[in-house]
């Protein structure tokens, strides 16, 4: 039987030697936080951006927590993130 797609997006998203693209990890990270999370939208969608500018740092998954409090926390890496695509950097 065929994997589906979001399989296939977890599993290359998962494997430690795959280099995985950023629009994977939003992907994840949206599909992650809406299934397991009891927030509301507005805090999720502030977890994600925050997650989703440390993996654009390249911010390894155990110093992600250190990572968003020294940049200013939730809403400062939500900031920084929109700042990011607004000039294209992502």
């Amino acid at each position: 039987m065929a994997a589906s797609a979001s399989a296939t997006k977890v599993r290359r998203i998962l494997d430690p030697d795959a280099r995985t693209a950023g629009t994977d990890i939003g992907w994840f990270v949206d599909t992650l936080l809406r299934l397991t999370s009891q927030d509301d939208r507005r805090l999720r969608s502030k977890y994600s951006s925050a997650l989703k500018y440390a993996a654009a740092h390249h911010v390894p998954k155990d110093e992600a927590e250190g990572f968003i409090k020294r940049k200013g926390g939730l809403n400062e890496c939500a900031r920084l993130l929109r700042v990011r695509r607004r000039k294209d950097l992502l």
